[in-house]
Parts: C-alpha cells; structure tokens; sequence
C-alpha cells in the first residue's frame, strides 16, 4: 500500500487550528453554549486527523494503519481511531487556549479493525502509549517498506 498524503495537507492543518483559536478566543462570551464550542472543537481535530487523505473516504487511508487493518480491509471493518483521544484534547484546549497549536499539532489518525478501536477504548493513556498498552501494532505506511510505530517516543 502507498501513501501519498494530500498535497494541502499543511494548508488544511493550519485552517483547522487557526479556526480553533477563534473559537477559543471567543469561548467565554455569554451567548456561546459550551456544548456548541466542545462539538465544533471535536469537528476541527477530525479535519486535523483526515488532513493528508485524499479520497472520498478518506478517513480509512491513514498514513498510520495497524497491521491487522492492513490485513483485513474488508468494508465495514475498519474506524479512525485518534490516537490522542478528543475528549482530552479538548479538555486540554479549554484549559490553556493559548497552547491551541501545541496540543494539536501531535493530533493524529489511526486506521485500526473495530476490535482494536473497542480494545483502546478501554486503555489508559495519551498517545502512542495507549495502543502499546493495548498490543497494537501500527505501522507508518509512508514508509518503503512500511515500518512499525516507535511507542517510545
């Protein structure tokens, strides 16, 4: 399998987080509903996470894939998983949104099998760590050949 990633990628990453912190700018003003901000949040780090695909279903053709969703493609086995959770970068943005750009720049997709993306769910951690923890395998497709995730960083 090739990657080639979008040629707008950056483009794309820059808009998402650039949107973000007018969002955050705007976070306490009286009339926004915390709700709304925390939902247009989670949009912005899922255009973050498909920025380098291509095609229409796009969120499959990750640069970073596990071995097993490599293995088995089949239609309908497949999610984008974020391997640093929403929730706790959201979390994070809200605290302390003049580090926007810092804590979303690591802010990357996963290709794993619906087994793999339950199992995670039930993983603590931040990262990487959670798919060592959980026995994954990811591998970096835009590699020739592809080459396994180094967890340790």
């Amino acid at each position: 399998m090739n990657f080639n990633p979008d040629p707008q990628t950056e483009e794309r990453k820059r808009s998402a987080v650039a949107l973000a912190k007018v969002l955050l700018a705007a976070k306490d003003h009286p009339t926004i509903l915390r709700d709304h901000l925390r939902e247009l949040l989670h949009a912005l780090l899922w255009k973050t996470t498909e920025a380098e695909c291509k095609s229409k279903n796009h969120k499959y053709e990750t640069r970073y894939q596990s071995q097993d969703a490599l293995k088995f493609r089949q239609k309908g086995n497949l999610r984008h998983e974020h391997v640093y959770p929403c929730e706790e970068m959201i979390n994070k943005l809200l605290a302390e949104p003049k580090r926007a750009e810092e804590i979303i720049e690591p802010s990357v997709g996963c290709t794993v099998t619906i087994a793999e993306h339950l199992r995670l769910h039930g993983v603590a951690g931040y990262g990487w760590e959670r798919y060592r923890k959980a026995g994954i395998v990811a591998m970096d497709i835009s590699k020739n050949p592809p080459t396994p995730v180094d967890y340790s960083n």
